[in-house]
């Protein structure tokens, strides 16, 4: 949600409808929203080494599945 403030006291929707999978690694995670890539954290893959606080698209469409680990992300 672009907050730095990792404390949550109750669940904030990020995306309101269309996720398929979400993928959560050491440093940072994607989400497959109607086909879409987004991802955010370190290195979010949008060809920038800066972290992101909200996700970015990488793909805009054709995404069926991703896998985030401590320092790669796959994505189908």
């Amino acid at each position: 949600d672009g907050k730095i403030n990792l404390n949550r006291l109750k669940p904030e929707t990020i995306i309101e409808s269309g996720v398929q999978q979400v993928s959560i690694g050491a440093n940072g995670g994607c989400v497959i929203v109607s086909g879409s890539l987004r991802c955010w954290g370190s290195n979010s893959g949008d060809g920038t080494i800066e972290s992101k606080l909200s996700a970015v698209t990488i793909f805009n469409s054709g995404v069926t599945q991703v896998s985030v680990g401590r320092a790669y992300t796959c994505a189908i």
